[in-house]
């Protein structure tokens, strides 16, 4: 094998390996910062998942707060994690305030 041929497969190997590890990454799905407000957040609407295929989970939907008001964000699937359970984004009032807690995974 010449030396082009081997940075050729070389290059391809990288390129294959560097896939693989972007697959594996998880986005964020909700920012860190810390929001709570006095007003509760409108009843989630119903989404209708399909069940998830093999190695995907289903992340519900949930409402973020911006200036104008409450936006829902839809659910969608995201890449499962072996011995892991996600925990949905959600909302927790606490005595008339309700702060936003972000979804994550948890053991």
């Amino acid at each position: 094998m010449n030396q082009r041929m081997r940075t050729r497969m070389m290059s391809l190997t990288l390129l294959i390996i560097a896939a693989m590890a972007m697959s594996m990454a998880q986005p964020a799905r909700s920012a860190a910062i810390d929001v709570t407000v006095t007003t509760p957040p409108p009843k989630a609407p119903i989404e209708n998942a399909m069940p998830a295929r093999s190695g995907y989970v289903w992340a519900q939907g949930y409402y973020v707060y911006r200036p104008d008001g409450y936006v829902w964000v839809n659910g969608g699937y995201i890449t499962e994690r072996s011995g892991f359970q996600w925990v949905n984004d959600r909302w927790e009032e606490d005595r008339g305030r309700f702060r936003f807690v972000p979804g994550h995974w948890a053991r």
